[in-house]
């Protein structure tokens, strides 16, 4: 936003006649608001997806290395939203997924297992790496969105400067 606000602001300010530029400042905040909405829905979007595509692989990992490998189909109820906001509001989700699962399951589980699931720092640590590289992805894409824009900005032509009653043009 730092690289193209000022200057974007400026051409679009001079552009218009002094008396409707009131009128254009509204409409550019308007389209400034809308434009960091859409780069945040694009944003999560972005991470979620990515998240899909890991979430289980590491999910099943971190189970295996916690000592309940037999625990890693019911993992798959897990949601990426759910588990980003999990891990964002402090939510450990195993506690809920070890209560919904049958008796006998839980049997086979040793009282440190269950104790290491249901901390509040292993589900965290658990998506960590599938939360980084999601991050990563949406980052880097980020970075090309933001490419795009400084070569959209670069080509917008002659500055044009509109005073009362005349028009001067700056190349």
């Amino acid at each position: 936003m730092g690289m193209f606000m000022s200057p974007n602001t400026a051409s679009i300010m001079n552009s218009v006649p002094p008396e409707h530029r009131g009128v254009a400042s509204g409409m550019r905040s308007t389209l400034q608001n809308v434009g960091q909405l859409v780069s945040l829905v694009l944003f999560f979007g972005i991470v979620i997806t990515a998240l899909e595509m890991s979430l289980p692989e590491t999910l099943a990992s971190a189970m295996a290395s916690a000592g309940a490998p037999q625990l890693e189909g019911s993992l798959a109820t897990i949601s990426p939203t759910g588990a980003l906001f999990a891990a964002f509001l402090g939510y450990n989700p195993m506690q809920t997924i070890l209560s919904q699962l049958p008796p006998s399951l839980l049997e086979a589980l040793n009282g440190s297992t269950i104790e290491t699931l249901t901390s509040l720092t292993w589900f965290p640590r658990a998506i960590a790496s599938s939360l980084m590289s999601a991050l990563k992805v949406s980052f880097y894409a980020g970075a090309a969105l933001s490419v795009v824009g400084a070569i959209v900005s670069a080509l917008r032509g002659k500055t044009s400067v509109m005073g009362e009653g005349n028009q001067l043009e700056k190349e």
